[in-house]
């Protein structure tokens, strides 16, 4: 499965279930592309 991701800046509230998600889809093998500008804000908020 192939996902693509466009995203916007959310509280920080909202950090564990991203996280939940992309940890979800990952273990399923799901290729993930994220938009360049949202995978920045990403990777400096998640683990």
């Amino acid at each position: 499965m192939k996902i693509a991701i466009l995203g916007k800046p959310f509280d920080d509230e909202s950090l564990p279930f991203v996280q939940a998600l992309l940890d979800d889809l990952a273990s399923r093998q799901t290729a993930i592309l994220v938009v360049e500008s949202f995978h920045e804000y990403l990777t400096e908020r998640l683990t």
